[in-house]
């Protein structure tokens, strides 16, 4: 299954607030062959060090600043 056919709430290139109030771009979207859960891989847009994270929609929802509809 493509990762165009999977439920996501998320686009690469939008960028989320953690409730730190740091910004992390999504830079690809992902599927776990496992579980076929979407992951994210988010880039910290303020670090130098190019700090990224992967993280499930769920994670998303617990640590970031995120409208929902």
């Amino acid at each position: 299954m493509s990762a165009d056919a999977i439920q996501h709430k998320h686009e690469t290139g939008d960028v989320l607030e953690k409730f730190d109030t740091s910004e992390w771009r999504i830079t690809n979207r992902m599927i776990d062959v496992d579980t076929d859960e979407v992951l994210y891989r988010l880039r910290d847009v303020a670090s130098e060090f190019n700090d990224t994270e992967i993280v499930t929609d769920s994670e998303i929802a617990r640590n970031f600043e995120v409208n929902h509809d």
